[in-house]
C-alpha cells in the first residue's frame, strides 16, 4: 500500500482560503462545512446534510482531498461575474484533490449535487478560470433522489453549484390527464408541480401558459420492455402537454413537437 504524501502547504492554503470565504462572504449558510479526508480504494463522501456528494470507484492510488462551502448562493455575485440570465439556485462548493494523479482517476470520481424542484430549471455549472466565468457542466438528472450527478472533469480542484437556466428546450408530447382532461396542463420532471409554464414551439413560434399538475414525462431508459414493444422507438421529451394545451401550438396529428420552456414568474 502506497503512503499518501500530503503537501502541508497546500494544506495550509486551503484552510487560508477558508477563513477567508468565512470571514469576507459566508451569509447565506444552506449547508456550511469545512472537511479533510484520504482515499484508498472505493471511497464515497458526503457533506453533512447529504447536499454535496462524491464516490471514487476502483481507484489504486492514495491521496487527500478538502471540501467547503465557500459561497452562499446570495453572495456569489459579490465574488465571481455572474450572467444576468443564468443566476445562482444554491450555494458554491469547492473540492479539491490533493496528492495524487489526475489523469489515472478522474474517470471514475462522480460528484452529485442534490436540488429542489421548483419554478426554474437548474443544472451544474462550473467556475472556468480561463474564461473566467462560470460553465455548464454535463450531468445526468435523477428525478426520483433530486440530483444531478456529473463526472469530474480532470482537474486537481473544483468550484461548482447549481445555477437557475432562464429556458430549457427539448421535445413535447401530449397525453390526457383524467383530473384535468380540459385544462391547459403539462407533465413535468424539471418544475414545481403547481408552477406555470410558458410553452414555446420552436416550429409555430406560437405560445400557451400551462401549469404542472402532473410528474414526467418517463425517459426512455425508464421504459419497459413491454411499453417499447407496445409504443415502438422512444424519444426523450422535456414536457407531456395535455391535449388542449398541444394543440395551441401544434395539431394533435404531428405527435412530437420541439418547444422551448420558460417559468412564469408569479408577480402577486
Amino acid at each position: 500500500m502506497s503512503k499518501i504524501k500530503i503537501n502541508y502547504f497546500l494544506l495550509i492554503s486551503v484552510f487560508v482560503f477558508s477563513l477567508f470565504f468565512s470571514v469576507s462572504i459566508k451569509t447565506a449558510k444552506a449547508e456550511d462545512f469545512f472537511d479533510f479526508g484520504s482515499i484508498n480504494g472505493d471511497y464515497t463522501w458526503a457533506s453533512p446534510k447529504g447536499d454535496v456528494k462524491f464516490s471514487v470507484t476502483s481507484n489504486t492510488d492514495s491521496f487527500s482531498f478538502s471540501t467547503m462551502m465557500i459561497a452562499g448562493k446570495n453572495d456569489i455575485s459579490s465574488v465571481y461575474n455572474i450572467s444576468s440570465t443564468t443566476l445562482p439556485a444554491d450555494d458554491l462548493y469547492l473540492i479539491k484533490f490533493l496528492s495524487y494523479n489526475i489523469s489515472n482517476a478522474s474517470t471514475s470520481i462522480q460528484v452529485s449535487l442534490r436540488y429542489t424542484p421548483d419554478n426554474n430549471h437548474q443544472e451544474v455549472y462550473f467556475y472556468d478560470t480561463a474564461q473566467e466565468q462560470f460553465v455548464k457542466i454535463n450531468s445526468q438528472r435523477n428525478t426520483i433522489a433530486h440530483t444531478l450527478s456529473f463526472i469530474w472533469p480532470g482537474s486537481e480542484s473544483l468550484i461548482f453549484g447549481l445555477f437557475n437556466e432562464p429556458s430549457v428546450s427539448g421535445r413535447a408530447s401530449w397525453y390526457t390527464h383524467p383530473k384535468y382532461k380540459n385544462d391547459l396542463i403539462a407533465a413535468s420532471t424539471d418544475f414545481a408541480i403547481n408552477s406555470k409554464v410558458k410553452v414555446t414551439s420552436l416550429t409555430s413560434g406560437k405560445s400557451v401558459i400551462v401549469t404542472i399538475k402532473d410528474y414526467g414525462p418517463k425517459q426512455c431508459n425508464d421504459w419497459t420492455a413491454k411499453e417499447k414493444k407496445q409504443l415502438g422507438n422512444c424519444q426523450n421529451r422535456i414536457l407531456d402537454l395535455s391535449k388542449n394545451a398541444f394543440k395551441v401550438l401544434a395539431p394533435l396529428g404531428a405527435g412530437i413537437i420541439q418547444v422551448m420552456a420558460e417559468p412564469v414568474v408569479d408577480t402577486n
